[in-house]
């Protein structure tokens, strides 16, 4: 209760100014569903592909956020065409917001590799329900229940061969107020943000790999936001990774191959911020299940791994 009188009172300051400040959804395992960060990825394999997430953000802190995410994405055999869903649930607080995204990417052959561009088109509903703080006080300004809906789109670029990657995408150009209120809030909007990736395939021995990657995230008014990454791929079975995002936490995590289509993921950061005081961590769990539905019927499963 006192963490969430905390967050309740530090939420009536920020709302009387310009809210800034991470404002979508925060993962982990991002390199094994890049589909997340660029419409141009549901071009670059012709597989069908899908993955559902939850990921549990500050244990042991009331209100906390908390991740939930479907996605799935095939090429269309033979067109060049990637076609992709995307739909999300965002928690944190008094708040929560639903997303739903379609995704549209063309892929150019080249020479050697490939070069998507992609589209997505959607929106966000999000409603707020102060009962949910459970205030002794509560104050009346925040006694209403508000809800809203926004349609959004984005686009990027994504380049990929054999052994190397990269993409620049803006998911959310539209900027929008996201609560209107003739009180508070009504400063609070959405900032555009970009993300750059880039990420190369080591090979150590026949059945060993290594993958260092990166992520840079530029939001407009905020520090830029880096991640690094490495990853080891060992006979395309078990992929285990170390990354350090600056100045908030470094996350251990793995993906083991339980059969020939199925795939698990975890991850656990460890905070090295000031809320490490409070909270041991975060706890993210990712199922993915891919299928070459191209292939014969008795044999539809991906050729090769998929590093990224």
């Amino acid at each position: 209760m006192r963490y969430c009188r905390l967050f309740f009172a530090g939420f009536l300051f920020l709302s009387t100014y310009n809210l800034y400040g991470q404002q979508k959804l925060v993962y982990s395992q991002y390199m094994f569903n890049g589909l997340m960060l660029n419409p141009a990825y549901a071009a670059v394999y012709d597989y069908f592909n899908a993955t559902i997430s939850y990921r549990r953000q500050w244990v042991n802190f009331p209100g906390a956020p908390s991740t939930a995410l479907f996605s799935a994405h095939t090429g269309l055999e033979n067109k060049n065409i990637g076609l992709g869903l995307l739909i999300t649930n965002d928690r944190i607080g008094m708040h929560d917001e639903t997303g739903v995204y379609g995704f549209y990417a063309f892929k150019i052959r080249l020479p050697e590799g490939a070069l998507s561009m992609g589209l997505q088109a959607g929106f966000n509903r999000h409603v707020s329900d102060p009962s949910l703080l459970h205030l002794e006080s509560p104050d009346p300004s925040f006694a209403e229940f508000m809800t809203s809906a926004k349609i959004n789109f984005g686009t990027g670029i994504y380049y990929h061969n054999k052994n190397f990657y990269a993409g620049l995408s803006v998911p959310y150009i539209r900027k929008k107020r996201s609560i209107k209120d003739d009180v508070y809030l009504k400063e609070a909007s959405e900032s555009r943000y970009y993300y750059l990736t880039s990420g190369i395939v080591l090979d150590v021995t026949h059945n060993f790999k290594l993958k260092p990657s990166t992520l840079i995230r530029f939001e407009e008014g905020m520090p830029l936001g880096v991640d690094m990454n490495m990853n080891a791929y060992l006979d395309d079975a078990l992929n285990i990774g170390l990354s350090y995002r600056l100045g908030d936490s470094f996350t251990s995590l793995f993906e083991l191959k339980l059969t020939d289509y199925i795939r698990l993921g975890y991850a656990h950061d460890w905070v090295v911020s000031d809320l490490s005081r409070y909270t041991n961590g975060t706890h993210e769990l990712t199922l993915n299940y891919r299928i070459n539905l191209y292939a014969p019927k008795k044999n539809r499963m991906c050729p090769g791994p998929m590093y990224y």
